[in-house]
Parts: C-alpha cells; sequence; structure tokens
C-alpha cells in the first residue's frame, strides 16, 4: 500500500511513522504469504485500517482547514441580508 501522494503532514513525523508502520506491516504481510500463516488477513486488514485512517484524517483536516479559510472571508452585501 503506498500513501496518498498529496497527503499533508499533519504533525512532525506524523508521515514518516505512518509510512514506516505501513512497511513494517507490508513486510509482515510478504512473510505471511510465503509461510501461509493464519494472521495473513489480520495482517492485510490492519495495514488497510492505518491506511483509511490516515486518509480520513488529511481529509477532515482539509476539510476543517477549508471551513476556516471560508469563515475569514467577508461578508458580501447580499449575504448580509
Amino acid at each position: 500500500m503506498s500513501p496518498h501522494p498529496a497527503a499533508p503532514a499533519l504533525a512532525p513525523d506524523t508521515e514518516a511513522r505512518i509510512q514506516a508502520a505501513l512497511n513494517a506491516l507490508e513486510q509482515q504481510i510478504s512473510v505471511a504469504r510465503v509461510t501461509n500463516d493464519p494472521l495473513l488477513h489480520m495482517l492485510e486488514a490492519l495495514a488497510a485500517t492505518v491506511h483509511a485512517q490516515h486518509r480520513m484524517f488529511v481529509d477532515a483536516s482539509l476539510t476543517i482547514a477549508a471551513a476556516i479559510d471560508e469563515g475569514r472571508k467577508p461578508l458580501s452585501q447580499a449575504s448580509k441580508r
């Protein structure tokens, strides 16, 4: 799994730590495939969950930032009525 290319950093180290976690999971998934480990599907699900949660946090942060920016804009005369 690869991280979203345009994902902004939510905090220092966040992107690197998430990528490191996903890389570690992918490595264990590869080992689980070769060894026919019964935890394979759980590891795949965990990797998908980490990726999805990261994407949700990024999307939520972008949505909140856009709402704040919109709230900072001055009201037009038409919208004041």
